[in-house]
């Protein structure tokens, strides 16, 4: 995801635009023959494509929603949102693996959004740096670091 903001880095030479993009396509390659060379990463990958296996994903995300929608308000707190999600889910504690259902379960909507608001502002000045010294740089590292927990 976030390798595709580094075209959005404003230049006007084609040269520059083409070799960002060429620069993008050897880094998903290499990242690609890596993956498939270490042998979990390779097993877990085919049996994602073959079974549709995530890793219980989709029954975390659909318990957390669940759960945002019973609290949506003050959400469930900061320890209490972990228990009840793993209680959901028969262990003693469970991680939503997905930020923005983090923050809306152990937040609600009180506490979403000033850190939505937040999101939002450093998303319009990462965008704003594309005409910078540091160009496109600051817009993929907030994709990254927004995406993961």
């Amino acid at each position: 995801m976030s390798l595709m903001a580094f075209p959005l880095k404003k230049t006007k030479r084609f040269a520059s635009k083409l070799g960002i993009v060429l620069a993008g396509i050897l880094v998903v390659g290499f990242l690609v023959w890596a993956s498939f060379s270490i042998k979990s990463v390779r097993e877990r990958w085919e049996s994602t494509f073959e079974t549709g296996e995530t890793a219980g994903r989709n029954t975390i995300y659909s318990n957390a929603l669940d759960m945002f929608l019973e609290k949506p308000i003050l959400g469930w707190g900061p320890v209490t949102h972990r228990a009840e999600l793993g209680s959901r889910l028969g262990l003693p504690f469970r991680d939503t693996h997905n930020l923005y259902l983090y923050i809306l379960t152990e937040t609600g909507i009180l506490g979403g959004i000033p850190f939505f608001i937040g999101l939002w502002l450093c998303l319009q000045s990462a965008w704003k740096a594309r005409d910078g010294f540091q160009g496109s740089c600051p817009l993929p590292w907030l994709l990254v670091c927004s995406s993961t927990i």
